[in-house]
């Protein structure tokens, strides 16, 4: 089965002043795992990753967050950090062969005032020491992810804590061997209507079209009192993201069912796009630089949301598609800074796809296999379109099984899923990390059942007796009360880790196939025109093909 830069003056200017027992671990000989200069980078190949000696490095792991807090969000167990349960729970990745744990740095903001801004607590910067240390104890490299606690990284007026989180971070750590990359941001969905936005849209125009009159002429549009207003806010009002988004631009949104304003060969709609994602990317290009002017040792990464891909549209609170239903992160324009693209890869609820939810994936072929030729064109769409050949990572991916799952799934189910897609995907991505390493059952949804173990296991963190985990069975060195926690996919991956190091197999290979699409057309058509267009693409005999965007 094979299936422009003038947009963020203000904001450089601002960045310029700018419960349970566990074992008690034995202290190691060696600080670390890792020798000095150690760092990862891309292969020759640009496709795969190596380390310091030439040796193949696949990014294989999963995100990490302790179980030990009952609230849903993800920072709350950094509220609950324990060093005990960190050693501890790293310990079991590397007994389960993971080699990479893709981890966000919870910093919180001490001061906004843009005369002095301060980000991260003496106690935010001291768990993050104690990560990198562990890591370091264990080999283990870091997929570090900043984030600043109760800040949205596409608010402008924000903008600069963010600056100098990634300006702080990256000078402290830039000889640490245990850090991977750095991920600049994950699951963007770009959003217009902060503050400074309305000038940054102007702005955008004017360098395009040089005047009012030329906007109106080229979006066919008379110009009567208020009509740049009204084209403004009917696009910003589009699409519930959040009720935070809502709350700060006053007000809900207007449509709920959005092909009706997808504008098939909207000139304003067209720059609407166009307007985002250069929006976005000249924010993650400041980013990107401001590592760069400290840190030249460590990788840099962009984490790709499932719907980034431009046939498809998000399902959201507001329906089908309209201009927020397309991510907006600009592949080819992003791609020109970062080092490689992380790509998060989960079965699509879509009805080109699938009118069931997970229930029916793997107990019906046709359903599983649409899914899977959905995520390998997504994929090679990424490859068609960047400026320069570089790795792309499964960074956040996996479908969840298990006992007590709402969807009645088994655990078998889930490794299958997860085996399957590594396989088929082996020639177009790099790289696989679950969501998430362990079960959170305080997590809303999937993330209670979604872990390669469930929660409250006990392995031992004895660093110079570290078995692997996934040889234990019920009679083995796992006690028996914990031995059900360790999960198929658990048992299974050391296996697969050193199935894939080795596999000659994991190169990209170009598809034979290949469809130029019109990128106006695409960023404005209506869902039903898109969805059946990408029925084809994913149903033909001529799968996989490599899309290619022709710029209008």
């Amino acid at each position: 089965m094979k299936f422009v830069s003038k947009i963020l003056l203000i904001t450089i200017s601002l960045a310029a002043f700018c419960a349970c027992s566990i074992t008690a671990v034995k202290s190691s000989n060696s600080p670390t795992q890792f020798k000095k200069g150690d760092f990862i980078k891309v292969a020759k190949d640009n496709f795969t990753f190596v380390d310091s000696r030439g040796k193949r490095f696949l990014p294989m792991g999963g995100y990490y967050m302790n179980e030990h807090h009952k609230k849903a969000d993800s920072y709350h167990w950094w509220d609950s950090f324990s060093e005990k349960w960190l050693d501890h729970d790293f310990a079991m990745a590397k007994q389960l062969g993971i080699n990479t744990v893709r981890i966000s740095f919870w910093l919180s903001v001490v001061s906004s005032n843009p005369a002095n801004y301060v980000v991260g607590t003496p106690e935010d910067h001291k768990k993050i020491d104690t990560i990198v240390k562990t890591a370091r104890k264990y080999g283990l490299r870091l997929y570090a992810e900043p984030r600043i606690e109760g800040t949205f990284i596409q608010n402008t007026a924000f903008f600069p804590l963010w600056i100098l989180a990634f300006d702080t971070l990256s000078k402290k750590y830039k000889d640490e061997e245990a850090i991977f990359c750095w991920e600049l941001d994950a699951e963007a969905v770009v959003l217009i209507g902060y503050k400074g936005d309305r000038e940054n849209w102007d702005k955008w125009l004017e360098n395009k079209y040089g005047s009012d009159k030329n906007i109106a002429k080229a979006w066919k549009i008379k110009t009567q009192k208020g009509w740049k207003n009204n084209i403004f806010n009917k696009y910003k009002s589009a699409l519930h993201h959040s009720s935070e988004f809502d709350k700060l631009r006053n007000k809900k949104p207007e449509h709920w069912y959005l092909d009706s304003l997808n504008e098939e060969g909207s000139q304003a709609l067209y720059d609407w796009q166009l307007f985002r994602e250069h929006q976005y990317t000249e924010k993650m290009r400041i980013l990107n630089n401001t590592i760069r002017a400290n840190d030249t040792n460590h990788l840099v990464a962009l984490d790709l949301v499932l719907w980034f891909f431009p046939l498809v549209k998000n399902l959201g609170p507001a329906g089908w598609g309209g201009p927020y239903g397309y991510a907006a992160v600009d592949v080819q324009e992003t791609s020109k800074f970062v080092d490689f693209i992380g790509v998060h890869t989960y079965p699509l609820y879509i009805p080109a796809f699938t009118i069931e939810w997970y229930e029916n994936l793997t107990k019906d072929e046709k359903i599983f296999d649409r899914q899977l030729r959905y995520l390998e064109t997504m994929i090679r769409y990424i490859h068609a379109n960047v400026e320069k050949p570089m790795p792309v990572v499964h960074s956040e991916t996996g479908w969840h099984g298990g006992k007590d799952d709402y969807t009645g799934n088994s655990e078998e189910d889930q490794l299958r899923w997860s085996e399957t897609l590594m396989e088929e995907t082996k020639d177009c991505a790099v790289g696989w990390l679950n969501w998430l390493i362990k079960d959170i059952p305080s997590h809303e949804g999937l993330s209670g059942f979604i872990g390669m173990v469930g929660p409250g296991i006990k392995v031992t963190n004895d660093i110079h007796n570290l078995n692997p985990v996934g040889n234990y069975v019920y009679d083995g060195p796992l006690p028996k009360k914990d031995a059900y926690k360790l999960k198929a996919l658990g048992k299974k991956f050391p296996e697969l880790v050193k199935k894939y190091h080795n596999d000659p197999e994991v190169k990209y290979v170009k598809a034979k196939n290949q469809i130029k699409l019109s990128k106006k057309f695409l960023l404005t058509a209506g869902n039903k025109k898109l969805d059946k267009i990408m029925q084809e693409i994913i149903n033909s005999t001529n799968f996989p093909v490599d899309i290619v965007i022709v710029t209008d």
